[in-house]
């Protein structure tokens, strides 16, 4: 069984609106309705499989060297976007922020080389859907061709949980790339917070120098509280680096009791 795992640069990067178009696009065995841990995937059935879970990013190359049959797609955005968007049940609130964006892309910068590792960007899905799609099956020879993402909409039947991800189902536009600018506040109390950005977004092909910064000058600082600081686990607290180990350590006896009954079934 080949595994397509979809993890994000955060929540709010994207990863629902990936899966939808992986889904529906691609002749997909089984996969999950919205958001399933790749702990809980091997109850899946069928020679592709897809599920996506954003904040899985700190398993990533554990998953990878465990499972040779697993592939993992990394949604990056840009961490303006991110931090600005809100989720369809979360209300006024901001849902992610800019620490969570700091260390999921560390765990990439890790993995950026890594050939099963493969890194999608929002900014390629809403610009042009249809030539990643073509790429993504040029890197993803276990992917057959069934409808265009640009016309995945027309297809589509997402859970209501996806729904609210989403915003709503509707055709893909690039339209809200921009929209950042109409959150100056919350952006500059996010960097005071924690930390400039404009290397980054100067490394990823976001801005060509740090003149964006301009657009900061005389604005006040806005609401620095996210939706996801109540269950946000820090990769780094040893807590969480022991509970990797738990779960790691459980998928690897996972995989191999499931290799191990298809070989008796063989014989």
């Amino acid at each position: 069984m080949k595994h397509i795992h979809i993890v994000g640069c955060s929540p709010r990067s994207g990863t629902s609106l990936l899966q939808e178009l992986m889904v529906n696009c691609f002749y997909i065995d089984d996969y999950c309705s919205h958001e399933q841990s790749i702990f809980r995937s091997l109850k899946l059935s069928g020679s592709l499989v897809c599920t996506k879970n954003p904040r899985e990013v700190p398993y990533a190359k554990g998953i990878l060297t465990i499972n040779p049959d697993l592939y993992v797609l990394y949604v990056l955005r840009d961490p303006r976007n991110v931090i600005t968007s809100k989720h369809g049940k979360s209300g006024d609130l901001y849902y992610s922020a800019l620490y969570v964006w700091n260390e999921y892309e560390e765990f990439k910068e890790k993995l950026q080389n890594h050939p099963r590792f493969i890194i999608v960007k929002y900014e390629d899905i809403v610009n042009n859907p249809d030539l990643l799609q073509k790429q993504l099956m040029e890197k993803l020879h276990v992917l057959k061709f069934k409808h265009k993402f640009s016309e995945f909409h027309l297809h589509a039947s997402p859970s209501g949980s996806t729904t609210d991800a989403l915003n709503g189902l509707r055709p893909i536009t690039n339209s809200g790339l921009d929209k950042w600018k109409q959150h100056l506040p919350r952006i500059k109390a996010q960097i005071k917070a924690y930390g400039n950005i404009s290397k980054k977004l100067i490394d990823l092909g976001y801005e060509k120098n740090n003149k964006w910064e301009d657009l900061l000058d005389g604005v006040p600082l806005g609401e620095t509280i996210s939706e996801i600081d109540s269950n946000f686990n820090s990769a780094y607290t040893a807590k969480m680096k022991y509970r990797i180990f738990r779960k790691l350590f459980v998928y690897l006896i996972q995989i191999k009791a499931q290799k191990l009954f298809k070989n008796i079934s063989k014989q």
